[in-house]
């Protein structure tokens, strides 16, 4: 079956600590969520980005999400998974922190299932990719999490965990049409 997507929202953002689409449509399958994203800090690490989601136009900050991820760092070969269960957010989003350069943007792919459902649990999967230009490490990341409400989601927040502003950011929200 053919897809067709279509841009529902895009925002580009600077010196923010998040951004939220709202009145998500209900009008599609799927959603799809693509941000690129800067954020400075006063070390060479990189920052935790997280999603939340919410339904009547307000974003759910209960401990109803979960999510698990493999991961590597691409350097050094250092690879592993995680599993966090109920959290407030969906979390393992990581974002280049640059101190003192421009840095490279981190990539995040983002894919909402059956978001209008209104008698599932919603599933999220991701993938994620930074470069920290500061100390030339890479990260690459993949995982799947769980939205445990059956709530129709049509609030998304894109935000950073560490508290510090993003800078020169973009994120672009897709509906995915069944053909």
């Amino acid at each position: 079956m053919a897809a067709t997507y279509e841009v529902i929202e895009s925002k580009t953002f600077s010196a923010v600590t998040s951004v939220t689409f709202t009145s998500i449509p209900q009008t599609y399958t799927d959603l799809v969520l693509i941000v690129n994203s800067l954020a400075y800090y006063a070390s060479t690490t990189y920052l935790t980005g997280a999603i939340r989601v919410g339904a009547s136009n307000t974003l759910d900050t209960a401990s109803n999400y979960t999510d698990t991820m493999s991961y590597s760092d691409g350097v050094t070969g250092n690879s592993g998974s995680t599993r966090s269960g109920s959290t407030t957010d969906f979390r393992y989003l990581e974002i280049p922190a640059t101190p003192t350069d421009g840095g490279v943007r981190g990539s995040w792919v983002c894919h909402f299932l059956n978001y209008s459902n209104s008698t599932t649990y919603k599933s999220i999967l991701f993938q994620t990719s930074a470069i920290n230009t500061a100390n030339s490490t890479i990260s690459m990341r993949m995982g799947i999490g769980s939205h445990i409400t059956t709530d129709v989601i049509n609030t998304i927040q894109v935000k950073n965990n560490d508290s510090t502003n993003f800078y020169s950011s973009t994120a672009t929200l897709y509906g995915i049409k069944a053909a």
